[in-house]
């Protein structure tokens, strides 16, 4: 699997896999089920953006629950 990476494009990488007669899939560099991490960074900054804490004790403070 290649993702978009130019060490994945170079010509001594597309002769390697012509001379070993392998298939390739191609593979997305971007997808957010690759990178879960992402989602969880994104799901905090949109909870603080709407919490605008002002101070450390309202930051760790537990959000009430409508």
């Amino acid at each position: 699997m290649h993702d978009l990476a130019p060490a994945h494009k170079s010509k001594a990488v597309k002769a390697f896999i012509v001379k070993k007669n392998t298939c390739v899939l191609d593979w997305s560099g971007n997808s957010a089920d690759l990178k879960p991490i992402g989602n969880a960074w994104q799901v905090m900054k949109t909870k603080l953006e709407n919490s605008l804490p002002s101070s450390i004790r309202n930051l760790t403070k537990e959000p009430k629950k409508t």
